[in-house]
């Protein structure tokens, strides 16, 4: 028997919101990734400078921007 449905596979990723982690530091992003996927209902996308970053905002637009944690 499983429980109810979490926000994650409620629905398809495509409708999921976005959350790009931009850090330098890929112990950061792990441990954000790894936090934000725990807790479901999320896309990630990860960028390890400004200019991915910026690369990455143009060609999926994200609903939130973390950067260096």
């Amino acid at each position: 028997m499983t429980g109810p449905p979490t926000p994650a596979s409620a629905a398809p990723a495509a409708d999921l919101p976005l959350i790009l982690v931009a850090d330098d530091s890929q112990l950061e992003q792990r441990y954000v990734g790894r936090i934000l996927a725990q807790n479901g209902g999320w896309q990630v996308a990860f960028a390890r400078n400004g200019e991915e970053a910026l690369a990455e905002i143009t060609r999926r637009p994200p609903a939130l921007v973390l950067t260096d944690m």
